[in-house]
């Protein structure tokens, strides 16, 4: 009993980091049902020092699982990190101008650096890295995490379930108006307490991957949560939003691949019946929809209704270029910002003042979107940033394929939700653990579970050497 509530409350506490960090990171940007103006800047240093002070407690709190010498790298290594990155914020133009030539999006862009853009710059950079610590290195190690976790999850299902309710209640009418007409364009969709419809899918997507990480660490009963997240899927579809019921498709189809590929050596006929059946269904469902002759019937017209053409369009990738084309224009318009960065902060400023007066985007906006996350690290960290942040990326595929031989189903799910994050991050604006509200949460399940479970592997395996007397080159791993 005691060891449950310490894992419950040291998941409040994680969750308490979590939420400080995307108070402060997101607050000159949108949150769920309210835009919060900038916070001006005494408010934002008072939350990073909070913010701050809870996560170096934190750190401490768990010293003693450390060692003296790993503390020591660490903090040389991101104090070398985080003077370099304040060196080229400081020395950044107080004027930042650069030229952007694609048709007929083309002009001089200048934009105002202040000297409190530059402070607000440094503290984020200085919170993100302390996160990232938190995250990748202080979590893992703790004993507690792997349930705590399994606490953070639940509270997150809980709480999109709480607002799939709300929007039941609320937008019933819209609900009803779907099973209607079906799929019309440029009228309101399915949002809940979000401000629009995209985000309400995003959030409805991780609660998707908790509950499939869930699943993937329970025994006998495990497929039962496949329940809860077909209930998650049937409400992204209903938001139309093209990325994440993509995103969904193709986890499915991933797990549905794993599921006979597992099981066509014991289970040849079966396995081979249920590829016929879903290749027959799949054809069925391309026939109806395609052949002219057929999309009058009964079938045909429903799947007109729900599977609209204009959900096959992806016309905003085109949108999307254009806003990578300015964001890359101001990535390479000087050496130092194409090796080390704009900032943090600053190249959201920087993208938005572009995107706005070439008129790329439809509503101007102080703060940029760059609908890629590893656009996004480039401009705000450099190519310095970015082969750190693929670095990163290696080692959790690495450490993915290691547990995949100590645990088959929790190593299936962390390399499709890694190919999946990977993908959705090339469209939209997240990275792991850093940026915004969806890298930090969206990277959550992708990274943290994987390198608990990961030292947990390590730390058997020190035992067994320990107790046999071994050295580590003996033992085949």
């Amino acid at each position: 009993m005691k060891v449950k509530l310490r894992d419950f409350f040291a998941s409040i506490h994680i969750l308490l980091i979590i939420g400080l960090v995307i108070l402060i990171v997101e607050n000159s940007f949108i949150l769920p049902a309210v835009i919060v103006s900038n916070f001006d800047f005494l408010t934002f240093i008072f939350f990073a020092i909070i913010a701050t002070a809870i996560m170096v407690t934190y750190y401490m709190y768990g010293i003693s699982e450390h060692t003296l010498r790993r503390t020591i790298v660490i903090f040389a290594l991101v104090g070398l990190i985080l003077i370099l990155n304040s060196i080229f914020v400081i020395i950044q133009p107080d004027i930042f101008t650069f030229t952007h030539n694609r048709g007929v999006f083309s002009g001089i862009i200048s934009v105002d650096i202040s000297m409190e853009d530059r402070a607000r710059s440094i503290i984020l950079m200085v919170i993100s890295l302390l996160f990232l610590i938190i995250m990748l290195i202080v979590v893992p190690l703790k004993k507690s995490s792997r349930n705590s976790l399994k606490y953070i999850a639940v509270f997150f299902i809980v709480g999109m379930y709480v607002l799939i309710g709300y929007s039941l209640y609320n937008e019933i009418d819209i609900y009803r108006r779907i099973f209607e007409q079906g799929y019309i364009a440029h009228i309101p969709y399915p949002k809940a307490l979000f401000v629009n419809q995209n985000l309400f899918a995003s959030h409805l997507f991780l609660g998707f991957i908790f509950t499939l990480y869930l699943r993937s660490t329970m025994g006998r009963y495990k497929n039962l949560m496949w329940l809860v997240a077909l209930h998650f899927v049937a409400f992204i579809i209903l938001t139309y939003s093209k990325t994440k019921i993509l995103l969904v498709g193709l986890i499915l189809l991933a797990y549905l691949i794993t599921f006979i590929v597992q099981n066509f050596k014991k289970h040849k006929v079966t396995m081979l019946v249920v590829t016929f059946v879903i290749f027959a269904l799949v054809s069925v469902v391309i026939t109806f929809y395609f052949v002219p002759a057929l999309e009058n019937t009964k079938l045909g017209l429903f799947l007109h209704k729900f599977l609209p053409d204009e959900l096959f369009k992806f016309g905003s990738i085109q949108s999307r270029a254009d806003i990578w084309g300015v964001a890359w224009s101001s990535i390479t318009h000087d050496w130092r910002n194409f090796f080390f960065g704009q900032g943090q902060y600053i190249s959201k400023l920087v993208l938005g003042k572009g995107a706005s007066d070439l008129d790329v985007v439809v509503v101007d906006t102080t703060w940029g979107n760059f609908h890629s996350g590893y656009l996004e690290i480039w401009a705000s960290l450099g190519l310095v940033g970015l082969l750190l942040y693929f670095a990163l990326i290696i080692y959790i595929i690495y450490v993915d394929f290691r547990i995949l031989k100590y645990n088959k189903p929790f190593g299936m799910f962390s390399l499709i939700v890694l190919g999946a994050f990977l993908l959705h991050s090339s469209i939209e604006s997240i990275s792991l653990l850093i940026f915004n509200a969806e890298g930090i949460w969206h990277g959550l399940p992708v990274v943290v579970p994987q390198l608990v479970y990961y030292n947990q592997i390590k730390q058997e395996e020190k035992r067994l050497l320990n107790r046999h007397g071994l050295t580590k080159d003996a033992v085949y791993i």
